[in-house]
């Protein structure tokens, strides 16, 4: 927490329901790394021994420090912010899973790199990356609304008016009008006001503060994207991508589609082989996790993918947005 801080940093981990939610002391995260080492491009190792879907148009992923396989934009921009422990908070676009390698050695570079390909345009503004259709970017930020009790909040593709609801229970304060629409979002250490903020300005909304009740007023929807339905809250509260969520998935069932390398923090992204780009069933990963049924433990991640205990190991899944059904 930066010094100073007048109240203490709290971590949005609790339920997020028609209820509201709860608000519990987060916990220490690791201070960031002092320099980026050399990236290093690893070869990508002979295919795992589960069978790759067979009638898939495959591709190879293009080299990079981050490599992202048919990956939701949303999804893949959540996982760039954890690598650079960078806040982002993402809205709109078409959905199309990218498939790209990452060259980028700061979080703005990296980010940048994924909007391009995901035809997104991003913004820079408060120390937070903003991705999104340009015309949703460039409107007004919503003004009355700064402070608030220190949050960390993270979601993919969560209900608006569900975060909206949870935001007014860490803050006590009661929120007059609603917003419509998903948005995904990674911030850490963040003003709840200013969280609140950003959301009325993505939706085209205003906001009016009067002692401990907000107003908003306007058109209250975020973007929409085509074939996407919000993410119950309580799934996302505490992680975007927890592995617990594919502890009972048979291990031949998955796929690495997505491996990060930079500052040191190797990582990946895993999901089942069936699983829709822009789902929820995708777990991050690091050296120490335990994956698959049985569970397996990851000994080594690689541009290239990851090595499990016993010599095993799950490969970075090649493009396949062929073998999806529309």
């Amino acid at each position: 927490m930066r010094p100073g801080a007048r109240f203490g940093l709290i971590a949005v981990v609790a339920a997020c329901s028609s209820n509201g939610g709860r608000a519990v002391p987060a916990p220490p995260r690791p201070a960031p790394s002092p320099a980026a080492p050399a990236l290093r491009e690893a070869p990508v190792a002979a295919p795992s021994a589960a069978e790759p879907r067979p009638e898939a148009a495959t591709a190879p992923v293009p080299a990079g420090a981050i490599r992202l396989a048919d990956v939701d934009p949303h999804r893949a921009a959540l996982f760039v912010a954890r690598v650079f422990q960078a806040d982002v908070i993402v809205a709109g676009g078409t959905g199309e899973p990218v498939t790209l390698g990452i060259q980028g050695r700061t979080a703005g570079e990296a980010l940048g790199e994924l909007a391009t390909a995901a035809g997104l345009s991003l913004r820079e503004e408060g120390g937070r990356f903003w991705l999104g259709p340009a015309e949703v970017l460039d409107r007004q930020a919503a003004a009355g609304l700064r402070g608030g009790r220190r949050v960390d909040m993270f979601f993919h593709r969560a209900d608006a008016a569900a975060i909206v609801r949870l935001l007014a229970d860490v803050e006590r304060i009661s929120v007059e009008g609603s917003l419509a629409g998903t948005v995904s979002l990674a911030v850490r250490d963040a003003p709840s006001r200013e969280v609140l903020a950003a959301l009325v300005r993505l939706a085209g909304s205003r906001a009016r503060a009067r002692g401990r009740t907000v107003t908003l007023t306007g058109p209250g929807a975020l973007p929409a994207t085509p074939g996407f339905v919000g993410e119950p809250c309580n799934r996302d509260t505490e992680s975007v991508m927890r592995a617990v969520e594919l502890a009972c998935v048979p291990l031949a069932a998955l796929e690495v589609c997505g491996t990060a390398t930079a500052l040191g923090r190797n990582v990946a992204l895993v999901r089942r082989r069936d699983a829709e780009p822009g789902s929820g069933l995708q777990a991050e990963v690091r050296i120490g996790s335990w994956v698959g049924e049985p569970a397996t433990r990851v000994t080594e991640v690689d541009t290239g993918g990851l090595g499990l205990e016993g010599g095993a190991r799950l490969v970075l899944a090649s493009s396949a947005r062929g073998d999806r059904a529309p």
